[in-house]
C-alpha cells in the first residue's frame, strides 16, 4: 500500500523523486508522457419550430373557424421555464389567450429547459449541438 502511494507521488513529482524512492523509471516515464485530451467545446443552440407548437396549430384552426377559442387551453410552459426570460409571447388571435412563443436569441443561454417542458408532440423546441451539427433533443 505504501509503495503504491509512493508511486503516485513519484509520478506526480518527477523522475528524481522516483529514483530516490527506488520506483522504476518505466512507471514514471509512462505518466510523464501522458497528456490529457482536450475536450471539444460543444456549442448548443435552441430552435423554435412554430409548425409543431400546439397553440400555433390551434390558432390556425380558430382563424379558419374549425375550432372555438373556448376549447383551447393556454400553454406558455416554455415561457415559465426559461430562467433568463428569453421567451416572450405575441398574440395570435385578438382578444384571446392564444400566444405564440418568441425567442430572444441575445438573452437565450441555450439551456434546453424550454425543450424539456414543451408538451407538443413533436416538440416545438429543439436543442442542437452546432459543433457536430446534430439534434440533442
Amino acid at each position: 500500500m505504501l509503495k503504491a502511494t509512493g508511486v503516485l507521488f513519484a509520478a506526480a513529482l518527477g523522475s528524481r523523486v522516483a529514483k530516490a524512492m527506488n520506483v522504476s523509471d518505466a512507471i514514471v516515464s509512462d505518466t510523464e508522457t501522458y497528456e490529457p485530451q482536450q475536450q471539444q467545446r460543444v456549442i448548443r443552440k435552441v430552435k423554435f419550430l412554430p409548425e409543431h407548437c400546439n397553440l400555433v396549430r390551434q390558432a390556425g384552426l380558430v382563424k379558419s373557424k374549425k375550432l372555438k377559442v373556448a376549447d383551447i387551453e393556454a400553454c406558455d410552459k416554455c415561457v415559465a421555464a426559461c430562467p433568463r426570460k428569453a421567451i416572450t409571447t405575441k398574440n395570435l388571435v385578438p382578444d384571446t389567450q392564444l400566444n405564440e412563443p418568441v425567442l430572444n436569441e441575445k438573452l437565450c443561454i441555450n439551456c434546453g429547459r424550454c425543450v424539456r417542458t414543451c408538451p407538443s408532440q413533436p416538440k416545438a423546441w429543439e436543442l442542437w449541438d452546432m459543433t457536430n451539427n446534430k439534434k440533442l433533443f
